[in-house]
């Protein structure tokens, strides 16, 4: 189920990725798991990054800026640890700032129509 996993990184869902991986073995029969199976890891994995999708974004944002010395972030949780607040700034955001000044826009709808 790892190509499901890989897969949903990229946006792909359950069902497209078993037809994918039904092309790449030649056929139903050669993948090994039924497209229930596949809906049903997805379902599993989303619920299990559910509980941890705030960690996740932690950690990814470490790396980062252990990586990249201009990536700033900062965040705050609440007394159950439950992540509340949450900011970051790459160059981009930063050369953005000194050029344009205090207005900040965020896009959360980017790439959502896909």
């Amino acid at each position: 189920m790892n190509f499901v996993f890989d897969a949903s990184k990229v946006n792909i869902g359950a069902s497209k990725a078993f037809r994918l991986m039904k092309e790449m073995v030649g056929g139903y029969e050669n993948v090994g798991a039924t497209s229930r199976d596949y809906r049903n890891f997805d379902r599993d994995l989303k619920g299990f990054v559910g509980e941890y999708d705030g960690e996740m974004v932690i950690e990814k944002f470490k790396v980062n800026q252990e990586t990249n010395p201009s990536f700033f972030y900062d965040y705050e949780v609440d007394d159950n640890g439950h992540l509340t607040k949450l900011f970051w700034a790459d160059a981009t955001a930063r050369r953005n700032y000194e050029l344009y000044g205090d207005a900040v826009s965020f896009d959360a709808t980017f790439n959502t129509n896909k």
